[in-house]
């Protein structure tokens, strides 16, 4: 199978990303060749191996924050609830409310 996305290096150093299929490049933002092409690799794995991917990303996700698996959608409005002032408080205070009665409080965000 052909990879769809490839490394090159502008003249100034910076590696940047290519997607085969569209054209669109991106910035790697890195001049280390090895990181590149790692990054690159990523990409091409993500293509070919969705799931994969998918089940990476989890694991990933629950090292760098093991509580994420258990937060709720209660959670996160109590969390954003204290950072709001005045009115911007008094519309997430209805907008919580609202959420409440949806009962998606018990909810997990995310499901893994």
């Amino acid at each position: 199978m052909k990879n769809r996305y490839r490394a090159f290096r502008r003249g100034w150093g910076v590696y940047y990303c290519e997607d085969t299929q569209t054209g669109k490049q991106e910035s790697l933002a890195t001049t280390n060749k090895q990181e590149a092409t790692r990054l690159v690799h990523a990409r091409n794995e993500g293509e070919q191996h969705p799931a994969f991917s998918l089940h990476l990303a989890r694991v990933y996700w629950k090292a760098g924050d093991p509580a994420g698996g258990t937060r709720t959608w209660q959670f996160v409005m109590d969390e954003i609830f204290k950072t709001k002032q005045d009115n911007t408080r008094h519309r997430w205070g209805t907008c919580y409310v609202f959420n409440s009665r949806r009962n998606l409080s018990g909810t997990g965000v995310v499901a893994i």
